[in-house]
Protein backbone atom coordinates (compact mmCIF):
# COMPACT_ATOMS: atom_id res chain seq x y z
CA UNK A 1 0.00 0.00 0.00
CA UNK A 2 3.01 2.31 -0.01
CA UNK A 3 3.89 4.53 -2.97
CA UNK A 4 7.57 5.39 -2.81
CA UNK A 5 8.28 8.95 -3.94
CA UNK A 6 12.06 8.95 -3.73
CA UNK A 7 15.11 7.24 -2.29
CA UNK A 8 17.57 9.65 -0.71
CA UNK A 9 20.97 7.98 -0.70
CA UNK A 10 23.25 9.12 2.13
CA UNK A 11 26.22 6.96 1.12
CA UNK A 12 29.43 8.99 1.51
CA UNK A 13 30.67 10.14 -1.89
CA UNK A 14 27.20 9.72 -3.43
CA UNK A 15 24.97 11.94 -1.31
CA UNK A 16 24.75 15.65 -2.04
CA UNK A 17 24.82 17.77 1.08
CA UNK A 18 24.61 14.88 3.58
CA UNK A 19 21.84 15.11 6.17
CA UNK A 20 21.35 18.78 5.41
CA UNK A 21 20.64 17.96 1.78
CA UNK A 22 18.29 15.17 2.87
CA UNK A 23 16.26 17.63 4.96
CA UNK A 24 16.01 20.03 2.03
CA UNK A 25 14.83 17.27 -0.28
CA UNK A 26 12.26 16.03 2.26
CA UNK A 27 11.00 19.59 2.65
CA UNK A 28 10.68 19.94 -1.13
CA UNK A 29 8.82 16.64 -1.42
CA UNK A 30 6.45 17.62 1.40
CA UNK A 31 5.51 20.81 -0.44
CA UNK A 32 5.23 19.24 -3.88
CA UNK A 33 3.76 15.79 -3.11
CA UNK A 34 1.45 14.14 -0.59
CA UNK A 35 4.32 13.05 1.66
CA UNK A 36 3.03 11.11 4.67
CA UNK A 37 5.96 9.13 6.00
CA UNK A 38 9.74 8.99 5.92
CA UNK A 39 11.60 5.73 6.53
CA UNK A 40 15.10 6.09 7.99
CA UNK A 41 17.10 2.99 7.07
CA UNK A 42 20.63 3.67 8.30
CA UNK A 43 23.33 1.51 9.85
CA UNK A 44 23.84 2.03 13.56
CA UNK A 45 27.29 3.50 12.84
CA UNK A 46 25.70 6.69 11.48
CA UNK A 47 25.94 9.86 13.52
CA UNK A 48 23.38 9.71 16.31
CA UNK A 49 23.13 13.50 16.42
CA UNK A 50 22.36 13.67 12.70
CA UNK A 51 19.59 11.08 13.00
CA UNK A 52 18.05 13.01 15.91
CA UNK A 53 18.21 16.18 13.87
CA UNK A 54 16.45 14.51 10.95
CA UNK A 55 13.79 13.05 13.25
CA UNK A 56 13.20 16.46 14.85
CA UNK A 57 12.87 18.07 11.42
CA UNK A 58 10.22 15.55 10.29
CA UNK A 59 8.42 15.86 13.63
CA UNK A 60 8.22 19.63 13.25
CA UNK A 61 6.98 19.25 9.68
CA UNK A 62 4.23 16.87 10.82
CA UNK A 63 5.65 13.93 8.86
CA UNK A 64 5.51 10.46 10.38
CA UNK A 65 9.02 9.06 10.59
CA UNK A 66 9.88 5.39 10.95
CA UNK A 67 13.37 4.33 12.00
CA UNK A 68 14.52 0.82 11.17
CA UNK A 69 16.04 -0.74 14.31
CA UNK A 70 19.13 -2.82 13.51
CA UNK A 71 19.63 -4.17 17.03
CA UNK A 72 18.97 -7.89 16.55
CA UNK A 73 17.74 -10.55 14.17
CA UNK A 74 14.45 -11.44 15.80
CA UNK A 75 13.27 -14.98 15.06
CA UNK A 76 10.38 -15.32 17.53
CA UNK A 77 10.32 -12.12 19.58
CA UNK A 78 9.12 -8.72 18.42
CA UNK A 79 10.20 -5.15 18.95
CA UNK A 80 7.83 -2.76 20.74
CA UNK A 81 8.20 0.77 22.04
CA UNK A 82 7.69 1.28 25.75
CA UNK A 83 8.07 4.27 28.03
CA UNK A 84 10.19 4.06 31.16
CA UNK A 85 10.52 7.11 33.43
CA UNK A 86 9.25 9.31 30.62
CA UNK A 87 11.85 8.03 28.12
CA UNK A 88 11.02 5.92 25.04
CA UNK A 89 12.75 2.54 24.96
CA UNK A 90 12.76 -0.33 22.48
CA UNK A 91 11.83 -3.66 24.07
CA UNK A 92 12.44 -7.13 22.58
CA UNK A 93 9.59 -9.27 23.94
CA UNK A 94 7.97 -12.64 23.48
CA UNK A 95 4.45 -13.70 24.37
CA UNK A 96 1.28 -11.59 24.56
CA UNK A 97 1.70 -7.97 25.58
CA UNK A 98 -1.92 -6.92 25.79
CA UNK A 99 -3.05 -6.80 29.43
CA UNK A 100 -6.62 -7.79 28.54
CA UNK A 101 -5.35 -10.79 26.62
CA UNK A 102 -3.19 -11.84 29.57
CA UNK A 103 -6.08 -11.33 32.01
CA UNK A 104 -8.37 -13.41 29.79
CA UNK A 105 -5.80 -16.22 29.60
CA UNK A 106 -5.25 -16.13 33.36
CA UNK A 107 -9.01 -16.27 33.94
CA UNK A 108 -9.29 -19.36 31.75
CA UNK A 109 -6.39 -20.98 33.64
CA UNK A 110 -7.99 -20.31 37.04
CA UNK A 111 -11.48 -21.45 36.04
CA UNK A 112 -10.17 -24.53 34.22
CA UNK A 113 -7.87 -25.63 37.07
CA UNK A 114 -10.57 -25.08 39.70
CA UNK A 115 -13.07 -27.08 37.66
CA UNK A 116 -10.54 -29.84 37.08
CA UNK A 117 -9.63 -30.06 40.78
CA UNK A 118 -13.30 -30.07 41.81
CA UNK A 119 -14.27 -32.81 39.35
CA UNK A 120 -11.18 -34.95 39.86
CA UNK A 121 -10.77 -34.51 43.62
CA UNK A 122 -12.25 -37.95 44.54
CA UNK A 123 -10.02 -39.61 41.95
CA UNK A 124 -6.94 -37.66 43.09
CA UNK A 125 -7.56 -38.63 46.71
CA UNK A 126 -7.96 -42.26 45.68
CA UNK A 127 -4.68 -42.22 43.73
CA UNK A 128 -2.89 -40.59 46.68
CA UNK A 129 -4.16 -43.32 49.03
CA UNK A 130 -3.17 -46.05 46.57
CA UNK A 131 0.39 -44.66 46.33
CA UNK A 132 0.61 -44.52 50.10
CA UNK A 133 -0.46 -48.16 50.40
CA UNK A 134 1.80 -49.30 47.56
CA UNK A 135 5.09 -47.97 48.96
CA UNK A 136 6.50 -45.87 51.78
CA UNK A 137 6.84 -42.12 51.43
CA UNK A 138 4.66 -39.12 50.54
CA UNK A 139 2.08 -39.46 47.78
CA UNK A 140 3.14 -36.23 46.04
CA UNK A 141 6.64 -35.59 44.72
CA UNK A 142 7.77 -31.95 44.95
CA UNK A 143 10.53 -30.70 42.66
CA UNK A 144 12.01 -27.25 42.09
CA UNK A 145 12.00 -25.95 38.53
CA UNK A 146 13.04 -22.75 36.77
CA UNK A 147 10.31 -20.92 34.90
CA UNK A 148 9.87 -17.69 32.98
CA UNK A 149 12.45 -14.99 33.71
CA UNK A 150 14.50 -17.54 35.70
CA UNK A 151 11.98 -17.59 38.55
CA UNK A 152 12.13 -20.71 40.70
CA UNK A 153 8.95 -22.54 41.60
CA UNK A 154 7.87 -25.91 42.95
CA UNK A 155 6.06 -28.37 40.74
CA UNK A 156 3.87 -31.19 42.04
CA UNK A 157 3.46 -34.71 40.69
CA UNK A 158 2.27 -38.01 42.08
CA UNK A 159 5.26 -40.00 43.32
CA UNK A 160 6.09 -42.87 40.98
CA UNK A 161 9.31 -44.16 42.58
CA UNK A 162 10.20 -45.54 45.96
CA UNK A 163 11.25 -43.13 48.67
CA UNK A 164 14.91 -42.11 48.38
CA UNK A 165 15.14 -43.05 44.69
CA UNK A 166 17.38 -40.05 43.92
CA UNK A 167 19.93 -41.07 46.53
CA UNK A 168 19.95 -44.66 45.22
CA UNK A 169 20.60 -43.66 41.59
CA UNK A 170 24.34 -44.37 41.87
CA UNK A 171 23.64 -48.04 42.57
CA UNK A 172 22.01 -48.45 39.14
CA UNK A 173 24.34 -46.36 36.94
CA UNK A 174 25.45 -49.53 35.14
CA UNK A 175 21.86 -50.05 33.94
CA UNK A 176 21.54 -46.55 32.44
CA UNK A 177 20.26 -46.72 28.86
CA UNK A 178 20.71 -43.03 28.05
CA UNK A 179 23.80 -40.93 27.43
CA UNK A 180 25.07 -37.66 28.82
CA UNK A 181 23.32 -36.22 31.86
CA UNK A 182 20.12 -38.18 31.21
CA UNK A 183 19.44 -41.20 33.43
CA UNK A 184 16.84 -43.63 32.11
CA UNK A 185 16.15 -47.31 32.68
CA UNK A 186 13.28 -49.00 30.85
CA UNK A 187 12.48 -51.33 33.75
CA UNK A 188 13.71 -49.19 36.63
CA UNK A 189 13.86 -51.29 39.83
CA UNK A 190 13.16 -48.17 41.87
CA UNK A 191 9.70 -47.86 40.31
CA UNK A 192 6.85 -49.96 41.74
CA UNK A 193 4.10 -51.34 39.52
CA UNK A 194 1.67 -48.54 40.38
CA UNK A 195 4.35 -45.96 39.54
CA UNK A 196 4.79 -47.43 36.06
CA UNK A 197 1.06 -47.23 35.46
CA UNK A 198 0.93 -43.61 36.66
CA UNK A 199 3.70 -42.67 34.23
CA UNK A 200 2.30 -44.61 31.31
CA UNK A 201 -1.11 -42.96 31.67
CA UNK A 202 0.35 -39.51 32.60
CA UNK A 203 -1.91 -39.48 35.68
CA UNK A 204 1.13 -38.50 37.73
CA UNK A 205 0.92 -35.03 36.11
CA UNK A 206 -2.56 -34.22 37.46
CA UNK A 207 -1.33 -32.49 40.67
CA UNK A 208 0.15 -29.82 38.39
CA UNK A 209 -3.35 -28.37 38.29
CA UNK A 210 -2.24 -26.70 41.53
CA UNK A 211 0.63 -25.08 39.60
CA UNK A 212 -1.83 -23.78 37.04
CA UNK A 213 -4.07 -22.43 39.78
CA UNK A 214 -1.23 -20.57 41.50
CA UNK A 215 0.19 -19.26 38.23
CA UNK A 216 3.42 -21.31 38.22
Amino acid sequence: GYRILELIDLTPGVATGGFGGAKQRIDALAHGEALDEVFVVLPITESDASVRELVAFCEEAGITIRVLAHIANLAHARLVVDEVAGQPVLSVVRGPRDSLQLAWKRGIDVVGSLAGLAILSPFLIGVAIAIKLDSRGPSVFVQERIGQNRRRFKTYKFRTMVEGADQAQGEFEHLNEASGRVFKIKHDPRMPRLGRWLRRTSIRELPQLFNVLTGY
